[in-house]
């Protein structure tokens, strides 16, 4: 059961129910960096184990020996990572038996919980009390920490906030680890369906030997593609561009439009092209577009057996769609291509639905956050 709060007071860190103090790190917890010890990478080479070696954003490596023990909580010294604060966590919880280098500071709750100091610091702006390395990195001293204002509210409400946090963590967890298992089923099922190797119940006989171009037409967009501004929000159709974020904005524009999909947008067929099967305008002209040749091609079914092929790229870096137009695949019946395609989406649209859901609990995860860890909103 929730109750808004009522009684509250001004403070440094804004406004907070009367009975929370504000304290500093230093008076709060207890700063452990005696604990830190930095080993170079070749060093570690020569004492791999299982003992965690962390650093400022996760595990770095494996040890054989730790000298940290127990539950604590860690934020980096140094690192871009200050930029991110509010899509990234500035802190690590981590238990058991561990080492953390010279580039993380240790912290442990003695009076007060260590999940209250992973949790309040977790996605706090701290930009304004660090010093500047470099126009995108900040350090974050140890006397700067220390004296780093903290709200601290009585121990069971700390309890009671970290504990429900922790519940929704859990969530997310259980989420991911479901999410690699489904991404590793699907691609165990590629390797197999796409090559043959294991055929649907219903269907037998020889695959055919292909080669790219004699499925694939290649077609080079128009030079210059949009005239109209390209906005954030989702109105009109997406823009398309020829870098890892693929989706550059969306445009109302209505000229331009493909809509003779599917395709896909080639730039790197390995890592950046897409399957497209939407309406959308292009705004690069450094994408190329392959289309199938007839009827008897399924274009998802040729561009998920290209994500699997590994291909030599010579000397350079990029591919090329010469390179590709005589590599030769094996292509079962038009039938077959579909039901092995039919598979594959549906484990594309359960991964989709896992992928939804993670993202709806983050949300809420956030909103508790802004609403416990301020004390905006009371667990009692």
């Amino acid at each position: 059961m929730t109750e808004e709060k009522k009684d509250y007071r001004q403070t440094e860190i804004g406004l907070i129910p009367e009975d929370w103090e504000v304290e500093t790190v230093g008076e709060a917890f207890e700063i452990k960096n005696n604990l830190r010890l930095p080993i170079s990478r070749n060093v570690r080479k020569s004492m791999q184990g299982k003992y965690p070696y962390y650093g400022p954003t996760g595990i770095q490596d494996y040890i054989d020996e730790y000298r940290v023990e127990g539950k604590h909580a860690l934020i980096g010294e140094d690192g871009d990572h200050f930029l991110k604060w509010d899509s990234m966590s500035m802190t690590l919880l981590v238990e058991g038996k561990f080492n953390v280098n010279n580039h993380a500071h240790i912290v442990k709750g003695v009076k007060n919980l260590t999940e209250w100091f992973y949790y309040f610091f977790g996605h706090r702006d701290l930009t304004s009390h660090l010093k500047r390395q470099g126009a995108g990195r900040y350090k974050l001293n140890k006397s700067t920490l220390i004296e780093l204002p903290c709200a601290v509210p009585p121990l069971t409400e700390q309890e009671a906030i970290t504990n429900a946090l922790s519940d929704v963590d859990d969530l997310i967890r259980s989420l991911d680890l479901l999410i690699q298992k489904k991404e590793a089923i699907k691609k165990g099922s590629m390797q197999l369906l796409l090559t043959g190797k294991t055929r649907l119940p219903g269907f037998d006989g020889e695959w055919e030997v292909k080669t790219l171009e004699d499925v694939l037409n290649y077609e080079q967009p128009p030079k210059y593609i949009v005239k109209a501004d390209i906005e954030d929000q989702e109105v009109g159709v997406p823009v398309l561009t020829a870098n890892k974020s693929f989706i550059l904005g969306y445009t109302t524009e209505t000229f331009g439009v493909y809509t003779d999909t599917p395709v896909v947008v080639f730039d790197d067929f390995t890592t950046l092209s897409k399957y497209v099967d939407f309406n959308f305008k292009i705004k690069s002209s450094a994408i190329k577009l392959l289309k199938p040749k007839s009827s008897a091609v399924n274009l998802r079914f040729i561009y998920e057996l290209i994500q699997i092929l590994k291909f030599s790229t010579g000397d350079h870096k990029r591919y090329y769609i010469s390179e590709y137009q005589h590599i030769e695949i094996e292509l079962p019946p038009k039938g077959e291509q579909d039901a092995i395609v039919e598979i594959l989406s549906d484990m594309d649209l359960e991964l989709q639905t896992l992928r939804q859901k993670r993202e709806k609990y983050k949300q809420v995860k956030q909103g508790m956050m802004q609403e416990l860890l301020t004390g905006k909103t009371r667990l009692v």
